[in-house]
């Protein structure tokens, strides 16, 4: 499912991103093309709108009090 619009799609027509550090040191996601890092992932649809939105969040999750 993707993380941005929840529309479910196969996994191979998502993409994988993967926290880079435990200790938010801000570097944003690492791309996980094979899909097999360790660690938490999230995944994103290819549709330009999803991108964005997810970049410009720069891949963090939403916390609570946090505006769409």
């Amino acid at each position: 499912m993707c993380a941005v619009c929840r529309e479910r799609l196969p996994k191979h027509e998502l993409r994988r991103f993967v926290a880079r550090s435990q200790n938010g040191d801000g570097t944003g996601p690492l791309p996980d093309p094979s899909q097999t890092m360790p660690g938490r992932g999230v995944y994103v649809c290819s549709k330009a709108v999803c991108m964005e939105k997810f970049r410009r969040r720069d891949g963090r999750r939403k916390e609570k009090g946090d505006r769409a």
